[in-house]
């Protein structure tokens, strides 16, 4: 019995992976979105109207991405364009007063830790 209910757990997991944003793919007359890699996309003379304007803001694949994870994890997902803009994100976000970085990691995270101890007078 319980390996059936950890099945049917796992074919509900499995379902929600791949179906878990159908509504954006069936608008799109797609099973899934197609993967977008252009940087720039058309839209109207209005601002207003452009719902995508460069990639590295906005993707349709990120935002169903987006929409998945949050749905899986019961709440709201993230991500970034590049680890560099995550690392940047959690530091601003969460403020830790005190962090370990190994000497030789990338400099991009080192230079990020740099800026935010002399905007916040750290140690």
């Amino acid at each position: 019995m319980a390996q059936q209910q950890q099945q049917q757990q796992q074919q509900q997991l499995a379902t929600r992976l791949v179906h878990g944003d159908g509504h954006a793919a069936l608008s799109r007359n797609a099973v899934v979105p197609p993967i977008s890699v252009t940087t720039t996309y058309r839209h109207s003379a209005d601002p207003a109207d452009a719902h995508f304007v460069y990639s590295r803001a906005e993707q349709p694949v990120r935002e169903q991405v987006e929409r998945v994870l949050g749905d899986l994890e019961g709440g709201h997902a993230v991500l970034y364009a590049s680890g560099l803009a995550a690392a940047y994100s959690a530091m601003t976000y969460c403020r830790p007063r005190r962090l370990l970085i190994k000497p030789g990691g990338y400099h991009g995270v080192q230079e990020i830790v740099k800026l935010l101890q002399r905007r916040h007078q750290l140690v």
